[in-house]
Order: structure tokens, then C-alpha cells, then sequence
């Protein structure tokens, strides 16, 4: 005797197993949700797919309630570029590094990004920098969880799925859109630990030359991110490296504050030369005055943020 035509129902509505089946599959592709609650969500939602992901969010919200009191100490920085002038950081908070590293957790992540850089025309923002060639954003929170995500759900939506799925409190942190003006930006993010954003400007015309500035720019935001300067100084100043280093060094046994320059730091994606005489040499290439516009670095979990050009 088979199984194939047993029925299963809480109501009127009467689902085979195939059918049940596959519905549980549609379901917890869609949310990520226990099998054992997608199944259960179904027959109280009488195989209405939409119905029982509400549910779902419902109980998810529940469960959200009860982890307010968590710590979430990991999690991962992100960043989305639109390859004209526009780039967005976003940080995300969960407890363990095993969720961090989750396909789930990384998805809502990247989405939370574009999502924010397509958006950004009607941006809710609580802080705004403002430079000669770029200005950085400090996203409203709620705002960004209003956005859009996949169609019909909201971020909102997607963290609390996000948040059932996984068992843990996940948060978005902080978020913030870099924006510049005829420019390319450069950007890195290390282990999702720390995030670095660099503009330069103007923006070649030529594909070939912007395909050169924005190789130039990753590697001048993976510097960014190493070697975290504080100011970008002027390209006439970017000497002989070890000239500057002596200055400094007398500097600081003066008590004096030293700005860390970026112009002037040996730079680490080369094989010799200060970042200034690199950039020259970028400028030669190309034919144009490039500079950098402006840079952002943040690292997970440090409220601190470096900011220059602005």
C-alpha cells in the first residue's frame, strides 16, 4: 500500500504529500525556515505559500523579541559599488563567526548594500560630509530596513527571516554611501573586517583608461585599509619616503601630532616609491591630473571611521 495519495489537513484544504512536499520546498527556499515550521506553517496557512511566509515572519518577530537582550559581538562589513561614482558600506552584527560566515547572512548583507546604492536618490540620512569632489552619507537605519528586497519584502522582512533562520540576534550596525562627482572609486574590504572606499578623479573618458584607474584604486583602497593614513597630502609633498620619515620621527619626539599622510607612505601594492610618485607616474600614463579625491575606512565593531578629503 503506498503513500502517494495520503492527504494532510488542518481545515478544508486537503494537500497530498507530493503536493505538501512541495510546497515545504518552495517555502524554506524562500525563508530558510526549519522544515519541521515550514510544513507546520503550510497547513495552518491551508497551502497558501504567501500566508505562510507571513506567518513565519510573525513568529520570527517573536523570536526576535525574546533575543533583544543578546550580544552580537561578530559579523562582517560589506560593500557595493556602482561603477559610476557611488559606492555603499554597510555593517551587519550577529553573534557567532559560524553565522557570519553563513551564505544566508552574506546574501542579506549584499542585498542591504545595493539595495541602499539604488536607492540612495531618496535617502534618509543622519549625517552628511562634505568635500571639495566627494561626500559621505551616514544612512537612517530604519530607512534602509524600509527598502525594498526582492521584490514584495522589505530588508526589514529579510532580517527577520534572517534572524528565525539562524537562531541568533543579526542587526544592521551602520551604513553609508560614498558619492563622488567625475570620479572612479577604488574600493576593499579584508575578511570583512575592515572596509576602505578611495575616489579619484576626474573620470577618463576612454574604457581602456578607467579600466586603469580602477585598478588603481583597488589597490590604493587595499593600502587604505593596511596602512591606514589619516589625510591625503598634497602630491608635491610625496618626496623621498625616507626623507618624510626622519621629519615625522622628529615629530613625534617633540610630542607633536604627525598626520599620517598618504601621499607621502611607502606604498604596499608596488614594488617601490611613495603613493604620490605612483600616482604621478598614474598621471603620465594617462594624461590627466588625477587625484584623490577622498578616502573612508572603517573597521567591524570600532566606532571610529577615517575619514579624509571632506
Amino acid at each position: 500500500v503506498g503513500v502517494a495519495s495520503r492527504s494532510f489537513s488542518r481545515s478544508c484544504v486537503c494537500l497530498t504529500n507530493s503536493e505538501l512536499m512541495k510546497k515545504i520546498k518552495q517555502l524554506r527556499l524562500q525563508t530558510s525556515a526549519p522544515v519541521v515550521d515550514c510544513k507546520e506553517a503550510i497547513l495552518e496557512a491551508d497551502g497558501d505559500i504567501e500566508l505562510a511566509k507571513k506567518n513565519l515572519i510573525k513568529k520570527g518577530l517573536t523570536q526576535m523579541e525574546k533575543m533583544q537582550e543578546r550580544v552580537s559581538s561578530m559579523g562582517s562589513l560589506f560593500i557595493a559599488s556602482s561603477g559610476h561614482g557611488q559606492a555603499a558600506v554597510v555593517e551587519m552584527n550577529c553573534q557567532t563567526d559560524f553565522v557570519s560566515s553563513n551564505e544566508s547572512f552574506k546574501n542579506v548583507l549584499s542585498l542591504c548594500a545595493n539595495s541602499m546604492l539604488t536607492n540612495s536618490s531618496s535617502g534618509e540620512w543622519l549625517s552628511r560630509k562634505v568635500g571639495e569632489h566627494a561626500s559621505f552619507y551616514h544612512a537612517n537605519i530604519d530607512w534602509l530596513k524600509s527598502l525594498p528586497f526582492q521584490g514584495s519584502e522589505t530588508i526589514s522582512d529579510a532580517m527577520t527571516q534572517l534572524n528565525y533562520s539562524t537562531g541568533e540576534k543579526c542587526e544592521i550596525t551602520r551604513a553609508g554611501i560614498l558619492s563622488a562627482t567625475d570620479a572612479v572609486i577604488g574600493s576593499y574590504v579584508h575578511q570583512g573586517r575592515i572596509s576602505a572606499l578611495v575616489s579619484l578623479n576626474p573620470c577618463p573618458e576612454s574604457e581602456e583608461q578607467k579600466e586603469i584607474l580602477r585598478k588603481f584604486g583597488r589597490n590604493l583602497a587595499i593600502h587604505v585599509g593596511g596602512f591606514h593614513p589619516t589625510a591625503i597630502g598634497s602630491i608635491s609633498s610625496a618626496g623621498p619616503t625616507e626623507a618624510k620619515e626622519e621629519e615625522y620621527k622628529d615629530a613625534e619626539v617633540l610630542g607633536e601630532v604627525v598626520p599620517q599622510e598618504l601621499m607621502v607612505q611607502p606604498f604596499s601594492m608596488v614594488g617601490g616609491g611613495s603613493v604620490g610618485s605612483n600616482l604621478q607616474k598614474l598621471r603620465n600614463q594617462i594624461g590627466l591630473p588625477v587625484q584623490v579625491g577622498s578616502f573612508v575606512r572603517w573597521e567591524f565593531g570600532k566606532e571610529e571611521e577615517t575619514f579624509a578629503g571632506f
